[in-house]
């Protein structure tokens, strides 16, 4: 009987260090999304656009989506044993618990924050590099106007709103420590990331991923700078068209 007994442990052991190893896979997953799409040497209407980072940005929500589900079945699977232990036992789960939803917390800021710092150098320039020409602009001067097309501040809202699309893709990851573990789950596979939705039930506003990293002093910082390089172009697209005469015709910005 001990031997079995032993065995048992060394089994249970073993597959708790396994489901960690699984789940910090999984976190990587998400810590390497890229939620921004973006070509050197592409210059894009505005509609092309916003088009192409919304494709891009739903397949690597996906991505996200299909490792958070691979994430909660495995945590059902570690929290077998530990469900019937005294109060220092579960003592000891909610601590692990905690751990994981650091951990991919962690993996979803830094995927964020990185695909924002990508999007800061596109229009900031980087370590002497030339910003990014992402636009196509026809653009004249009639008396005291400079008229665009699209206008800046239509290119300005398509840059704020792919910024800000990127922390909102953190609202189809539900916190893990929110998560309810004995609901059943359909078993999820490690490839499913193209194929798996967004979880069906958000979590409490105040306790989301999103809502955290909505407020990350961070993360607004770097979009705030995005907006500064936006307003900047413009003026600089102005001086431009007036130091040209009647009309410039097609600009790139």
């Amino acid at each position: 009987d001990c031997i079995t007994l032993v065995e048992d442990l060394h089994l249970t052991v073993r597959a708790f260090h396994a489901g960690k190893k699984k789940i910090a896979r999984q976190c990587r997953v998400v810590e390497a999304l890229e939620l921004v799409r973006l070509d050197r040497n592409a210059v894009y209407s505005n509609e092309t656009f916003v088009e192409l980072q919304n494709e891009f940005r739903e397949k690597q929500v996906k991505q996200a989506a299909a490792a958070h589900a691979v994430i909660v079945e495995t945590m059902r699977t570690l929290h077998e044993p530990f469900a019937e232990g005294s109060s220092a036992v579960k003592a000891e789960w909610r601590a692990l618990r905690g751990e994981l939803d650091t951990a991919l917390f962690g993996a979803l800021r830094q995927a964020i924050r990185r695909s924002l710092t990508l999007l800061s150098r596109a229009v900031n320039g980087d370590k002497g590099q030339a910003p990014y020409t992402l636009f196509a602009v026809d653009a004249q001067i009639e008396g005291p106007s400079v008229n665009s097309y699209p206008t800046m501040a239509t290119l300005t809202g398509v840059v704020n709103q792919a910024a800000r699309s990127v922390i909102l893709a953190a609202a189809a990851v539900q916190r893990l420590s929110t998560v309810d573990l004995s609901a059943p789950a359909e078993p999820v596979p490690e490839d499913a990331a193209s194929s798996a939705p967004a979880p069906s039930v958000p979590p409490p506003v105040e306790e989301s991923y999103y809502k955290q990293l909505f407020d990350d002093d961070d993360l607004l910082k770097l979009v705030a700078k995005i907006m500064r390089a936006m307003h900047r172009t413009g003026a600089e697209l102005k001086v431009m068209a007036t130091a040209t005469g009647d009309e410039i015709g097609r600009a790139h910005v």
